[in-house]
């Protein structure tokens, strides 16, 4: 099956946070460095997601594992882009209250059947 050639800039698009994040080394700023974990997740499912499907598995379940950890990295980014402490800590806290929702919706409503 061939894949349309937008896919695969889409893809690589994923690794310019990773990319710009070398220039600066240590020094990248942790909101930053949250960014770049997000993106790096993303680029390691993605590649997980296609080993599966070419080898005619189902990678259903691979996205219920991995989206609270992609959404983690992202509001913890988000968290650390915030100017202020409060504003900071109530993205912190829903992080834990998200990831529990999430668990509970894929084990009591979503059909693990099919897509």
């Amino acid at each position: 099956m061939a894949f349309p050639p937008i896919l695969y800039v889409g893809a690589a698009s994923q690794a310019l946070p990773p990319l710009a994040a070398l220039r600066h080394g240590r020094s990248l700023p942790n909101a930053r460095r949250w960014i770049v974990v997000w993106a790096l997740v993303v680029i390691g499912e993605d590649a997980l997601d296609l080993f599966f499907s070419v080898q005619g598995k189902s990678n259903l379940r691979l996205g219920d594992l991995i989206g609270p950890i992609e959404f983690a990295a992202v509001l913890l980014g988000l968290a650390w882009w915030h100017p202020r402490g409060p504003g900071r800590n109530a993205i912190r806290i829903t992080i834990p209250i998200f990831v529990a929702a999430w668990i509970l919706l894929v084990l009591f409503v979503e059909s693990g059947e099919s897509f």
